[in-house]
């Protein structure tokens, strides 16, 4: 699949917010997968509660379903990290605390685990992060082993990338990962503060980021999605912003958070006296901001979905953005400065 010489940006507005706790069980979203028939299935994280789960809702804010995954019997989950779908639509959820991968059906029933504890091939320590590749191959994030483990959907090991370490192509505790349309990996390499890339051969091709605040740098980023222009998002955790770069690793912009409630939150205080009486007197400018998000997701349309988790929602943004030839463009200038038109 090509990609555009350059894109035209003209915007990435705030769209929409969706989920709240009181009657959602929109609680600790940490990540987020899509249906064939616009479903949102969102992973809620509760260390002792039965609203450990999965959440299921619509653009519109409908809660379609919810079941529980609070437990550690076959089809449960005592801390779901992140969720894929298939093209079958069976959901492959990863649990960082019994180490094994869990498969349900789209709604919610047990159809099979793998996945044992361990440091050797094919076992697993405190897995997180997933993505299929164009072979329907999963790749996992194996945290504390710090290296990304390559399986069939079967469960079958494949491949592995990555040792414990600072340089290129090695990690310390990757979390978040996505394998590209092209297949190259992308490794949110949580403690080193910096995203990694990898050819489908495993060889190391770049890294973006180092630890800070300003732009381009992060703080424990835990997420990592690339939509079809090759546009790179990072959900940089502890700066509770996401962070957007080009496929060359350039950065271009963050996003801080422009959360409206959502409408199920709308419906819910309008019968609750104390919470409307103190968001009547609150200061509201913070109340829109993200708050240590876990993960960005893309899906088809160019939407991004962010898993607001100490907010309990998810925020929504939508890209506009043309895509360009080289003959469009004026020659790279040495000193650029973009001034308004």
């Amino acid at each position: 699949m090509s990609r555009p010489y350059a894109l035209l940006r003209a915007g990435f507005p705030y769209f929409t917010t969706i989920g709240v706790r009181r009657n959602q069980n929109v609680t600790h979203p940490t990540d987020i997968a899509f249906g064939k028939n616009g479903e949102i299935y969102i992973v809620c994280q509760m260390h002792i509660s039965q609203n450990t789960g999965i959440v299921v809702l619509n653009i519109e804010d409908d809660c379609l379903d919810f079941f529980s995954l609070q437990g550690s019997n076959f089809g449960q989950a005592r801390f779901p990290e992140c969720i894929l779908i298939d093209d079958n639509e069976i959901l492959y959820i990863s649990d960082s605390a019994l180490n094994r991968i869990t498969l349900l059906s789209k709604d919610g029933e047990y159809i099979s685990h793998w996945g044992e504890f361990g440091s050797k091939e094919g076992q697993l320590n405190r897995p997180s992060g997933m993505s299929f590749d164009s072979k329907g191959n999963i790749y996992i994030s194996d945290t504390m082993n710090h290296r990304v483990q390559k399986f069939s959907k079967d469960g079958e090991y494949i491949s592995c990338i990555g040792v414990f370490g600072s340089k290129d192509g090695e990690m310390n505790m990757p979390f978040g990962i996505k394998v590209d349309e092209l297949d190259y990996l992308y490794v949110a390499d949580w403690r080193n503060d910096r995203i990694q890339k990898f050819d489908s051969d495993g060889k190391f091709v770049m890294s973006i980021g180092k630890s800070g605040a300003g732009r381009g740098e992060f703080n424990r980023p835990s997420g990592v999605d690339v939509d079809l222009d090759g546009d790179i998002y990072v959900a940089d955790t502890m700066n509770n912003r996401v962070q957007l770069f080009n496929e060359k690793g350039r950065y271009v912009q963050r996003f801080l958070g422009d959360a409206t409630l959502s409408k199920s939150a709308v419906e819910l205080m309008q019968v609750q006296s104390l919470p409307l009486r103190l968001r009547d007197s609150a200061d509201l400018e913070s109340q829109k901001w993200l708050t240590h998000p876990r993960s960005v997701k893309i899906n088809s349309d160019g939407m991004m979905f962010v898993p607001d988790y100490h907010r309990y929602r998810v925020q929504i943004y939508k890209k506009e953005a043309y895509h360009l030839k080289e003959s469009q463009l004026a020659p790279e200038q040495r000193s650029p400065k973009l001034k308004t038109v």
